[in-house]
């Protein structure tokens, strides 16, 4: 939306400039007056803006598209797990739990059910829920979190839900079919009885992880042949210095570029339109404009750093230490919440300082302390691993 409104305005002083460069030439070409030639050039610039807008918004809307059939983890099995502490995801690479707080907000529509977190959304079909009961009950417990919940279009009467016996007969067979119902109808068998469907199903859980009630491993674990295991432990005062320099070397000037675009949206366009109108106080206008708002981006920016500051302070209550395991072929990473495998191409860069490696993820950072590596060997391994699988390595001193 915001990309959509940029497009907008921009499009339309683009045209509005193009068609009063010229204002009083063209006014007396079509033998108009300067108010109603003024009034049809808005006119002109509106459709304009909005077909440039309708152009940008469908290459936005393929782009997104094109996203979802790239990304592997929506062609493996997804599996969801609720709990009053949140809700866990798992696939074959990883497990994560995501705490309700996390979550900004869970959409209802009349085909799933999407939870939007971290800037991700989570969709989970209507039709994999075991009846329409259970989906009651997720949806009540989601409520009852505080979760800002909503509604969108109507409910579809003949939703069809995983207990649902043509379904049930491709899922387990016949006879497993039977059995199940006949358990239902007997009153042995409640609407919640995942793990008894489970265990007829080809995919399966581990045992829960020893820290958590949530968290189970993967479903596929293979053992690579010799892999470097490494237990890192972090302060908080290592961890805000590490904030610090990464913030001030790749975070600010993303900032910096995003404040500019802003402020041209802001303070540069009111000025052109003044200046169009032959406001004789346009320049002075910008000035203010921008003098009122440098302090609120500074307040901003000192904010971003506050709020990494507390997911640090979190991040050391809840999640350390991080046991690491390298292999040539991926990096596994656990805490007491998650257990994720990364694939090195999936790193963007690495960065070397004199006590960390810094390893950066579309979303996130592995920190591996150099005082971990306790031999020549270990390090000699990790940095010529790191040099040849990232493929972006830098050094920092």
């Amino acid at each position: 939306m915001s990309t959509f409104c940029c497009v907008f305005g921009f499009s339309f002083l683009a045209t509005l400039a193009a068609l009063t460069d010229n204002f009083y030439e063209i006014a007396a070409a079509v033998e108009q007056t300067n108010s109603i030639f003024f009034v049809d050039s808005l006119i002109v610039a509106g459709p304009t803006a909005i077909i440039t807008s309708l152009i940008a918004w469908q290459l936005l809307k393929r782009r997104a598209l094109r996203t979802y059939g790239d990304n592997l983890r929506f062609h493996q099995f997804m599996f969801y797990r609720f709990a009053s502490s949140g809700f866990q995801i798992q696939n074959p690479q990883a497990s994560v739990l995501i705490e309700w707080q996390k979550v900004r907000a869970c959409i209802e529509i009349p085909e799933s059910l999407c939870l939007i977190a971290h800037g991700y959304l989570h969709t989970l079909p209507k039709r994999c829920f075991w009846s329409e009961q259970q989906f009651k009950n997720i949806r009540k417990l989601i409520i009852n979190q505080g979760v800002n919940y909503n509604s969108i279009g109507k409910t579809n009467s003949e939703q069809q839900y995983a207990l649902s016996p043509p379904k049930l007969t491709i899922e387990i067979g016949e006879e497993g079919l039977t059995a199940l119902l006949d358990e239902l109808d007997s009153g042995n068998l409640n609407t919640d009885f995942g793990e008894t469907l489970s265990a007829l199903q080809t995919g399966h859980f581990s045992e829960p992880h020893p820290q958590s009630s949530l968290i189970s491993e993967p479903l596929a674990w293979q053992q690579d042949a010799q892999p470097l295991n490494l237990e890192c432990h972090y302060t908080l005062t290592e961890l805000k210095a590490i904030n610090r320099l990464y913030f001030f070397k790749c975070t600010l000037p993303h900032l910096g570029w995003r404040y500019i675009a802003g402020l041209g949206v802001v303070c540069i366009a009111p000025s052109v339109i003044c200046y169009m109108l032959d406001f004789p106080l346009g320049v002075q206008f910008f000035v203010a404009e921008l003098l009122l708002l440098l302090p609120f981006l500074m307040f901003f920016t000192w904010h971003i750093v506050d709020l990494r500051t507390d997911k640090l302070i979190e991040f050391l209550k809840l999640d350390t230490p991080i046991w690491l395991e390298l292999t040539e072929h991926d990096c596994r990473m656990k805490s007491r919440r998650s257990f994720c495998v990364y694939a090195w191409p999936q790193f963007k860069e690495c960065i070397s300082t004199r006590e960390h490696y810094l390893c950066r993820l579309p979303i996130g950072l592995m920190v591996i302390p150099k005082r971990v590596l306790d031999d020549r060997i270990k390090r000699a391994y990790v940095e010529n691993l790191l040099r040849s699988k990232i493929r972006n390595y830098q050094e920092w001193n």
